[in-house]
């Protein structure tokens, strides 16, 4: 039986339904835009702590889900906004209740992600989705913040901002324009990459850099002046290790995920300290101020783009 496809997801219409599995920042913002731009009727979400519940009395949802799966049902879209780990075991699980799903000729779901890595996601997706995989689009929202928690919803977070898409070879064409609009609709900027492009890319603009900064703040942490640090840093090291305040469980799982890419961007900021190490060490002030203007010139172009 041919799965059935929802009228309410199709280009430009309002969504009857949209489900959210795991409602953290992120996706308690999916819903708060969501529901501030009127896109959606009813808004459903799951999380395995708290925040579902705290999104509830928000009013950003209107049902708290028993399980995640229970989020498919009834929905035209669902988004994936759990940590990568999460997303990738909840494969098989989704596959299932598609399936149980189409079998009661009930309308199927298009899924999308928040994931900041995308090749162990779509690697899932292709294995354990089988004929639902092309009704899956992976996606990651170039937004964020040092917030965590349902209580951080903000209703502007994806405004102008960039979501990269990264269709799978197969990808339906029309799931793949729903759910760009659906992006879109939330007020964001849609662009398209392959994944491993978006891992290798994303490994060096946002995994090490997390990596540093948390690695720059363990530093001073555990050295012997830690407490007269806090009193005396400045606006300089808080503006450089902001992202550190992120969730450090999220962060794990993200690197993790990424390993290759991140270990390969690692190594190159490493080799990068050794060069400006050697300098200080030989007190080789020509080079060192070559090195520290290569990098401000970068920084001066980084400044200038949107």
């Amino acid at each position: 039986m041919a799965a059935a496809c929802s009228k309410a997801a199709a280009a430009g219409e309002r969504l009857n339904q949209l489900g959210i599995i795991g409602i953290g920042m992120i996706g308690a913002s999916v819903a708060a835009a969501a529901r501030a731009r009127g896109i959606v009727e009813r808004i459903v979400a799951y999380s395995p702590g708290d925040d579902a519940q705290i999104a509830l009395r928000a009013g950003l949802i209107d049902q708290v889900c028993t399980r995640a799966t229970d989020c498919l049902e009834a929905s035209d879209v669902v988004v994936l906004s759990a940590p990568v780990s999460s997303i990738v075991d909840l494969m098989p699980q989704i596959a299932q209740t598609m399936a149980a799903l189409e079998r009661q000729g009930k309308a199927l779901a298009r899924l999308t992600d928040t994931g900041s890595s995308k090749q162990m996601i779509s690697a899932a997706a292709a294995h354990h989705l089988g004929r639902f995989k092309a009704r899956f689009l992976a996606a990651h929202p170039i937004a964020g913040s040092e917030r965590r928690g349902a209580a951080a919803a903000n209703p502007d977070l994806f405004l102008n901002r960039k979501v990269l898409l990264c269709p799978s070879e197969d990808q339906d064409p029309v799931g793949l324009q729903q759910l760009e609009q659906f992006w879109q609709s939330l007020g964001a900027r849609t662009a398209l990459m392959e994944p491993a492009l978006h891992d290798a890319v994303y490994a060096e603009v946002s995994h090490w850099p997390h990596a540093a900064a948390y690695a720059l703040c363990l530093g001073i942490a555990s050295g012997p002046h830690a407490e007269q640090s806090l009193a005396q840093a400045g606006a300089g090291l808080k503006d450089s290790t902001r992202i550190a305040a992120s969730d450090a469980a999220l962060w794990a799982d993200i690197l993790l995920s990424n390993q290759a890419a991140t270990l390969a961007s690692a190594q190159r900021h490493q080799d990068a300290v050794d060069a400006l190490i050697r300098c200080i060490e030989q007190a080789d002030r020509d080079k060192l101020v070559a090195l520290l203007s290569r990098a401000s010139q970068w920084r001066q172009r980084l400044q200038d783009v949107a």
